[in-house]
């Protein structure tokens, strides 16, 4: 459902299970990405924000033709209805009420019974009660819709100026939201205390009978908005440090919101006092995280994924010993358009040998957005913080050649991945 070019690499390991594909699209995701109608056995597009009765019908409809074996989705947009229709329709999915508490931030830190896990945190209902909100929880402070996830509308906030920019951000984007998008600003705000430390996530999954945290990672900043990712580099869940106790939080997590079936993105902050909670993701992590596990796995990570959403027995990725991911995004620094001339082959003899680039905007003449992600960088190995800091060194020199200033990590690799030394 809504699948994108990034989950292609998942139609192998369905042919190889003999599985039947089927491709549902809303229209908005149909525009952005019609591969799936050329790759799926059967194609059905549907409106933009579709209610639950509506995927109920396809569901079931479909169910008593061939049988569903399982779904698979990670948009947050319609993750909600396709939960509930599942459960109408007698099909396996994640449950649709830990689904709600996860998508909506009040609910969800309101639920947690240990509120240690929490940063500090007031709902703002309406706009105009902003500043009061920011008044309470003090400066610096974190502002974002109540709704959603990946850092949608998530700005820091440092002084008074900041709240005026970010009311008049709100302003100009609630009446261009397209409708596949109204509901991230129909809960309103919260505001949460600015919480200072690496963010971390964990890949939990849960088959029913077992909670595992099967990956984890360290996250990359930019200074031009530290609430969104730059990157992030993969370590072993089972440390014996902080990030070990981050894994042990998702794990628990997971399991207190009663997510007991599917693979769920745990997003936390290291503390000087521990892990604090960002939010619980009820779907598989976005970006090129999957790749990234496949990257590091002895076995067929989007097999396991296949496996795990049917409902067939499985066994967690074995991680290989010693090897680890990294994650670089190529990340528009300001508005701009591609060069008309750009060589894509010139682009990848600036990076360090055996990268994989993911493209998702590096065409000629395209018109880039501040703060669009471009396209994605992954490395695997033994030495990943080289292989990034020397990416980010050559950042400025890949910006020319695009002809697009790009972002790069601030403060330094070095010391944004301090984390992951060795004891």
């Amino acid at each position: 459902m809504d699948l994108d070019e990034r989950w292609l690499p998942i139609v192998h390991s369905l042919r190889e299970r003999e599985l039947t594909i089927v491709s549902i699209q809303s229209r908005w995701r149909r525009q952005a990405s019609p591969v799936w109608k050329n790759v799926a056995d059967t194609d059905l597009m549907i409106e933009d924000a579709a209610p639950a009765f509506e995927f109920a019908r396809i569901f079931a409809s479909l169910d008593r033709q061939h049988g569903i074996a399982g779904i698979l989705t990670d948009q947050d947009e319609v993750l909600a209805p396709v939960a509930e229709a599942a459960r109408a329709a007698g099909i396996r999915f994640t449950d649709a009420d830990a689904i709600a508490i996860c998508r909506d931030k009040l609910r969800f830190r309101q639920f947690l019974s240990d509120a240690s896990m929490n940063p500090r945190f007031c709902w703002i209902p309406k706009t105009a009660d902003l500043r009061e909100a920011v008044g309470k929880i003090g400066y610096p402070c974190v502002v974002k819709p109540v709704r959603g996830s990946g850092s949608r509308v998530c700005y820091p906030l440092y002084n008074d100026d900041h709240v005026q920019w970010y009311e008049e951000e709100l302003a100009g984007l609630m009446p261009q939201l397209p409708l596949h998008m109204n509901w991230l600003l129909k809960g309103g705000l919260i505001c949460e205390g600015w919480l200072e430390g690496p963010v971390v996530s964990a890949a939990v999954a849960a088959t029913g009978l077992k909670v595992a945290v099967i990956s984890c990672a360290l996250h990359l900043k930019h200074d031009e908005n530290p609430c969104t990712g730059f990157g992030s580099v993969s370590f072993d869940p089972a440390r014996d440090d902080g990030l070990g106790q981050c894994a042990a939080m998702a794990e628990r997590l997971v399991h207190e919101l009663g997510l007991s079936f599917g693979l769920f993105d745990v997003e936390m902050i290291l503390t000087e006092g521990g892990p604090k909670v960002l939010e619980v993701n009820a779907r598989p992590m976005g970006g090129e995280m999957i790749t990234a596990l496949a990257l590091r796995t002895q076995t067929d990570a989007y097999g396991f994924l296949v496996d795990l959403y049917c409902g067939t027995s499985v066994e967690m990725p074995l991680l290989l010993p010693d090897v680890a991911t990294g994650i670089y995004k190529i990340v528009a620094k300001s508005a701009g358009v591609i060069s008309e001339s750009l060589d894509l082959d010139a682009i990848i003899g600036l990076l360090p040998a055996e990268v994989l680039l993911r493209n998702y905007r590096l065409c000629p003449a395209t018109s880039v957005a501040p703060l669009e992600v471009l396209g994605r960088i992954l490395v695997v190995g033994t030495d990943v913080q080289s292989q990034l800091v020397a990416l980010d060194e050559r950042t400025v020199a890949v910006g020319a050649a695009i002809g697009v200033e790009l972002i790069t990590a601030t403060p330094s690799i070095s010391s944004q991945l301090a984390p992951l030394a060795r004891h």
